[in-house]
């Protein structure tokens, strides 16, 4: 996940791929905007980040992204910036350090953790999206699919005793779905 776009707003490329990595362990894009979010408040009340990346950690409960926070907390803590500290944990994608970096050095960080938030935000919808969208058509075959195991196993044969009761022969297709109808 390594792009090299540095401006303001940031391409969609590997939207389904937008996942922050803590020993194995993937951070969902909507902890990734929540995050910058929390970033970018951070600076518009004024805080400094060492104290309010301590603030996020001890307020964090689950594991990994304890991990993450107390990483960054400890490379801030021996005066790295905030740029070195996120590229010390190795959890941050390339370009979002590359963001802050640029955002350190033109004095728009807080526009910069307001756009990452967006963009993780807006990844987070579309990924949501296509999760509801891929459930709906999952749904309805699953139901054909049942409908289908019904007319072959219950309708079918009573057709096929109509059919024998009346003197007429089954197509051969028809013949095919009863036998099909009677293996299941």
């Amino acid at each position: 996940m390594q792009d090299e776009d540095c401006g303001l707003i940031l391409s969609v490329r590997n939207y389904f791929k937008v996942v922050l990595v803590v020993k194995q362990t993937e951070f969902a894009s909507s902890y990734l905007s929540e995050f910058y979010m929390e970033l970018h408040l951070m600076i518009r009340a004024g805080l400094p980040f060492q104290e309010g990346i301590a603030l996020l950690l001890d307020e964090e409960q689950q594991k990994t992204k304890k991990q993450f926070l107390q990483q960054l907390y400890q490379a801030l803590e021996q005066g790295e910036t905030l740029a070195d500290a996120l590229k010390h944990t190795h959890c941050i994608p390339h370009y979002a350090v590359e963001m802050v970096e640029i955002g350190q050095n033109t004095g728009h960080l807080e526009q910069v953790f307001y756009g990452l938030s967006c963009y993780y935000d807006r990844m987070n919808q579309i990924r949501q999206s296509v999760h509801n969208l891929l459930w709906y058509p999952t749904i309805l075959l699953a139901m054909m699919l049942m409908v289908v195991l019904v007319l072959l196993i219950k309708v079918m044969p009573v057709f096929a005793d109509i059919f024998l009761q009346l003197g007429a022969e089954l197509s051969p297709a028809a013949q095919l779905m009863l036998e099909t109808g009677q293996m299941l």
